[in-house]
Order: structure tokens, then sequence, then C-alpha cells
């Protein structure tokens, strides 16, 4: 097992990319720490964990709110000892308009997307600095990499977190505490299902626009969540890593092959 007896707090992780990375690292052997705001898919991934097997509390966290950061980092510590690895993957998107778009929808994007991240790590930094070691990592996206219409505060909070994560890296690597910071494309979650229920996401003409032709699954996030918090990649740090079929690569424009254009 890759992850024996490392203990991983994951923010955001009742449901979605969350859940998967709980379920990938529990499955490598990490004992983990299920946080989100909604109680009831928090406390329901953590017994579906538990009755599988593995080795999983749920602690209730706001990570905009200082006081639920700090209880969820003493409890735990409490619970498990240590704290091996964080994941701070709680986060949100607001879209519109620059020019309608409300102050509330741009405050509580940065609230949760940088100042969760901010509050988050500088609490688990305090006992990973104790044990002199540590692993991180930031969930961005790939709309923190590019330019994306009507998502203004989403785009700055995800490529603060990259920043964010570089700075990290060349601050906390003398206490062997890697950051390191994975930018998810397109990915088969509830909330992107959803979108293709409301007919704001056209799938075909997204998987049409990819290199590797489909939509990417959440268990596909977890195996590089697994691998950039394993012993496999110990020399990997202040790294972003998009998981994105090849969108960034391809710019999104699902180019035609030259061996498919016909010469005039």
């Amino acid at each position: 097992m890759l992850l024996k007896d490392k203990v991983a707090i994951i923010t955001g992780s009742g449901q979605g990319l969350g859940m998967a990375m709980a379920w990938g690292m529990a499955q490598e052997g990490a004992k983990i720490i299920i946080s989100d705001i909604n109680s009831v898919s928090g406390k329901s991934t953590t017994e579906e964990l538990k009755k599988s097997g593995y080795s999983a509390e749920f602690v209730y966290c706001d990570v905009r709110q200082k006081k639920d950061v700090e209880f969820l980092v003493s409890e735990s510590v409490r619970i498990y000892n240590r704290i091996d690895v964080l994941i701070n993957n709680a986060g949100l998107a607001r879209i519109g308009p620059i020019d309608t778009i409300s102050e509330e929808d741009w405050d509580i994007c940065i609230g949760v997307d940088v100042k969760g991240v901010f509050l988050c790590t500088q609490e688990v930094v305090k006992e990973m600095k104790k044990q002199n070691s540590g692993c991180i990592i930031n969930i961005s996206s790939i709309h923190g990499l590019e330019g994306m219409p009507e998502r203004g505060p989403y785009t700055v909070a995800k490529s603060g977190i990259v920043m964010l994560t570089a700075t990290l890296a060349a601050e906390l690597g003398r206490w062997n505490i890697r950051v390191n910071c994975i930018a998810p494309g397109f990915t088969r979650t509830k909330g992107f299902d959803e979108q293709v229920v409301k007919g704001t996401v056209n799938v075909k003409d997204l998987e049409s626009r990819l290199p590797l032709g489909r939509i990417g699954q959440p268990e596909e996030i977890a195996d590089a969540a697994v691998f950039l918090v394993s012993d496999k990649s110990k020399y990997i740090t202040g790294v972003t890593i998009p998981v994105d079929g090849g969108w960034l690569a391809d710019g999104g424009r699902g180019m035609t092959r030259p061996s498919e254009t016909k010469l005039k």
C-alpha cells in the first residue's frame, strides 16, 4: 500500500472529487478525515468508508472560518495523533458577466477557494513542522491556467492557488513538507452531470475538443492525488499538474489532424 497509516485531511470530501480522493487514499491504506460544510453528505461518505473496512472520521468545517479550521486540525490530531496529508479541495464557482456579478458572489468564491486554502494550510503546517514532514495538495482547475469568459472570481481564485502552491513549496521545503497542485479538467462529477441536465454543458462538443476524446472520471483525479502524496513523488514539489485529457495542450480547439485534411 502506497499510503499505509498516513493520516489525510480532505476538505470538501462529502461528495465529488473530494470523495473520490478519500476513497482512493483509503484504498492505499490512509486514515481519512472527511471534512465538509455539508454534514449529511460528509457523514454518509464517512459511514460508507467505515462499512468497507477503512479508517475514517467526519469533522464539520467551513473553511472560511478560522475557528472551524482550528477545530478541524485539533480534532484530527486528537483522533489520529498526527497529520501527514492535507488536500485543499473545498471550492465553489460563481459565474456571470463582470458587470453584473454580485460582490457577494465574488467574496464567497474568493473566501472558499483562496482564503480556505490559506487558513487550512496555515493551521496544518504547524503540525507538519513538528513532524518535519508532510504533503499538501491544492486543487485548482484548468480555468486557473487559462482565461474563461464570465468566470472572473473563479479563474482569479484558482490561478491564485497555483501561485500559492509554488510559494508554499519554496517556503516549506526545509521542513520536508511538499506542496503540489492538481488542475482538473472537465470531470464527471455530480455537479458536472447537473449542468448537462440543465443544458449548460454539451458533452459531445467538449469531447470533440479533447485530445483523449472523453470527459475525465473522478477516480483519475484521485489517482494523481495518491501519486503526489506517496513516496513515488518524493522529489516533486511546487508543481501544478493538469489532469485534463489534453485540453490545455490543444487549447480546447479540437483541431483537425493534418492526416484528416484533404489537400486542395
